[in-house]
């Protein structure tokens, strides 16, 4: 039996297309798990990348921590510079207070001393005034007996020289005694007291303020 060279492809024709067809799909079946690379790639990108960033934080924190930290130390080391600092303020606010009490002591003990002083010039000045009517007093008792005496003696002046003459003939009348009185008792006893100056009896031991009468 002869077969021709058309029926031997005619014949072939169908057995061959079948296996050209399933040459031409196995390579997209080879390259199925190629889709997926870039996807995995990512994943594991991500993966790391997040591992990355996990430790990155974890050393941000520590740092920040650190930082924290210290922070915290230099407060607690300006809170006890602050606490010495208002202890200091404290002790000078008591030293103050006190210097205050005791100025204000001084203060009144000043005010009492100032009355003591003001009510002292009043006695004093009171005093003066006194003293300077009694000299006014005294002056006017002086000028009277100085006229007085200009008096006398003006018509001791006036006289007439024979009446002179007659008076200085006549004896003189024997006078008495000078009285003497030892203290102020003695002369009022006597009734001479006030003994003024010039009268018998008078004398400066009985005249302390020497205004000229004893035995006020």
């Amino acid at each position: 039996m002869q077969f021709s060279t058309s029926d031997t492809q005619d014949a072939s024709s169908p057995s061959t297309e079948p296996m050209a067809a399933s040459s031409h799909e196995a390579p997209p079946a080879r390259r199925g798990w190629k889709r997926f690379l870039p996807a995995a790639l990512v994943l594991i990108a991500g993966i790391f990348v997040g591992g990355i960033g996990s430790a990155g934080e974890r050393a941000s924190l520590n740092q920040a921590k650190s930082s924290l930290t210290s922070q915290v130390s230099t407060f607690q080391e300006d809170v006890g510079t602050l606490k010495a600092q208002v202890q200091e303020l404290e002790g000078k606010l008591t030293a103050a207070e006190s210097e205050r009490d005791a100025a204000r002591s001084e203060q009144q003990a000043a005010a009492t001393d100032a009355e003591t002083l003001r009510t002292s010039l009043a006695t004093v000045t009171g005093e003066r005034d006194r003293l300077a009517e009694e000299k006014a007093a005294l002056d006017v008792t002086l000028e009277e007996r100085e006229e007085t005496i200009a008096s006398i003696q003006s018509e001791d002046a006036n006289v007439p020289l024979g009446f002179a003459g007659a008076a200085a003939s006549d004896p003189a009348p024997e006078q008495a005694p000078a009285a003497y009185y030892q203290n102020c008792t003695a002369a009022r006893n006597a009734g001479a007291a006030p003994v003024y100056s010039g009268d018998p009896g008078y004398g400066r031991h009985l005249d302390r303020d020497g205004d000229g009468v004893g035995c006020e």
